[in-house]
């Protein structure tokens, strides 16, 4: 079964029409991550989407009651995880 891409103009329209993502897809017959990845390759060239409740994530964290909570459940003398850096390419000249 084909399915037929929908317009850039509808898409926009159905994106700042709709209450969340999971609705838009719905609609389009297509997965949450094909909405979110059009979304967000329209929105890099400008174009303006209405913000969701309930974008990829979740809602936005409260980082300091996490930290709070990490401090608070973490075991005394328990080793803790520290993620690597990016390491970049060296300037050459």
């Amino acid at each position: 079964m084909s399915k037929q891409r929908m317009s850039a103009v509808d898409f926009v329209r159905l994106c700042n029409e709709s209450n969340s993502v999971a609705e838009v897809a719905q609609k389009m017959g297509c997965t949450v991550n094909n909405v979110h990845q059009r979304r967000s390759t329209l929105a890099k060239q400008g174009v303006k989407f209405k913000a969701y409740a309930d974008h990829r994530g979740g809602p936005h964290r409260d980082v300091a009651a996490l930290i709070a909570l990490g401090e608070e459940t973490l075991p005394e003398g328990a080793e803790t995880f520290v993620p690597k850096t990016r390491q970049t390419a060296e300037v050459t000249a």
